[in-house]
Formats: structure tokens, C-alpha cells, sequence
């Protein structure tokens, strides 16, 4: 009788601590696919890699996300809010065609902070093309939270300027989202791409249908709009600014 209850008590020692469901694995689940797919892509990013990177079983990994697509499409929405909180942060209260050069700036710097965001949307965007349903739900979300988003920093623009929103602004900002993420998605596959000067020119175009006659800022853009302490989020999206790199 000694002897079973000393066997017991040894296997209850050996076995493994079981895992519990909760808000904190699911965020280190969420920050390791960020990571892992920054570095592999979506195809490169498994279940169990995603896991493994997380500290936690493949089994609570499925729990928390039924499948790798769902998993992608969160990571992109919960970085789009991360990231663009960051921005409104950094949106000062300047007048006149500063106001939409600001805009554009910040705009700008999120490309340079995150390159692996825009790719992850990128690939997010042809994965559901490929007629993968949960993927392409997903797509669809971020565009349209995209354009909402754009649709406000407009509003912000035609403040600084003194002026009434246009006619049609939801078509403006389906417009201007669809030019700010070809931009992005250009800069990445082409590194001579001249992605300054399309947003140069992006700047007049957006002035003249805001304001017809206005004549955009006329300082140097700032290529480096946000503050160093973001330089600690950056690298999981392959930031060529945490490796030393600068325009």
C-alpha cells in the first residue's frame, strides 16, 4: 500500500502543469504571430511554430484562435489600432496646408517603422482574392476601417484648412487609402522607387480638391516624425529604422 501511494504521488509530481485559458496567453500568442509572421510570412507561419514562440501548447494556441487565418486577420487589426493610436498621438494642431503635410508625414513614417505590416496586408489582401472566405472577411474589415480612418484625418485636414469637407468624402478616402497602400506596396517591392516624390505629389492633388488655390507647406518633410521610445515596438515588423537605417 506504501509503495502504490509513493508511485502516486511521483506521478502527480512528473505531470505537467496544466494550461489555463486566459487573456495573458492569448496576448503572447498574438505578439509571437506578429512576430513569426513579420519574419516568415504567412505561409512560413504554422500553428505550432506560432506556438512555440508563444511558450504555450499547440492545444491552447487553437483554443484561443481556431486557425491560422483567423489568427492573421486578428493581427492585423489589433496593429492597425495600435499603430494608428500612436499616430493620433503624434497629430498636432497646426493651420493651413501644415496641418495635411503632418498628416502625410506621419502616414509616411508608419511605412518606415512597420514595412512588415504593409507586406502581412499585402499578403492578407491576396489570400483573399485566393478565395479563402475567413481571410477575405478579414481583408474586407481592414479596408473599411482603413477608409474610416482616412476619412478622419481628412476631417482634420479640411480643419487646419478653414474648409468644408467635399462632396463624396467617402469616395475620397476609399481613394486616398487605396493610393497610400499601392505607395506603400510599391516602396517594397521597388527600394529606387522615388515613394518622396509620389507623396509630393499626392500632397497637391489632396490640396487641390480640399482647397483649390492653396499651395502646399513649404518646409522639408519630416522623414523621421515619430519619437525614439517607438523604436522598442518597430522591430517585429522588420523597422529599417531599428537596424540603424534612415532615408
Amino acid at each position: 500500500m506504501a509503495l502504490n501511494t509513493r508511485s502516486k504521488r511521483a506521478s502527480t509530481a512528473a505531470s505537467p502543469r496544466r494550461e489555463e485559458p486566459d487573456e495573458d496567453s492569448r496576448t503572447r500568442i498574438l505578439e509571437a504571430a506578429r512576430q513569426v509572421l513579420a519574419e516568415r510570412g504567412y505561409d512560413g507561419a504554422s500553428m505550432r511554430a506560432i506556438a512555440a514562440r508563444a511558450g504555450v501548447s499547440l492545444g491552447l494556441a487553437n483554443y484561443h484562435f481556431k486557425s491560422r487565418r483567423q489568427l492573421l486577420g486578428e493581427v492585423v487589426a489589433t496593429s492597425r489600432e495600435h499603430f494608428l493610436g500612436v499616430l493620433d498621438r503624434q497629430l498636432p494642431q497646426l493651420q493651413g496646408p501644415e496641418g495635411l503635410r503632418r498628416v502625410l508625414e506621419l502616414v509616411l513614417g508608419l511605412r518606415e517603422l512597420m514595412p512588415g505590416w504593409y507586406s502581412l496586408c499585402a499578403e492578407l489582401d491576396a489570400q483573399g482574392l485566393r478565395e479563402e472566405p475567413e481571410l477575405a472577411q478579414a481583408a474586407r474589415g481592414n479596408k473599411r476601417q482603413g477608409q474610416q480612418d482616412v476619412r478622419q484625418y481628412l476631417l482634420h485636414c479640411c480643419e487646419a484648412l478653414g474648409v468644408e469637407p467635399p462632396a463624396g468624402l467617402d469616395g475620397v478616402a476609399a481613394t486616398l487609402l487605396a493610393a497610400l497602400d499601392g505607395l506603400a506596396t510599391r516602396s517594397l517591392l521597388d527600394p529606387e522607387f522615388d515613394l518622396l516624390g509620389a507623396y509630393g505629389a499626392l500632397e497637391r492633388m489632396t490640396l487641390a480638391l480640399l482647397a483649390p488655390g492653396q499651395p502646399p507647406a513649404t518646409a522639408p518633410w519630416d522623414l523621421d516624425p515619430y519619437p525614439e521610445q517607438l523604436a522598442a515596438d518597430a522591430p517585429r515588423w522588420g523597422s529599417r529604422r531599428a537596424a540603424g537605417a534612415r532615408r
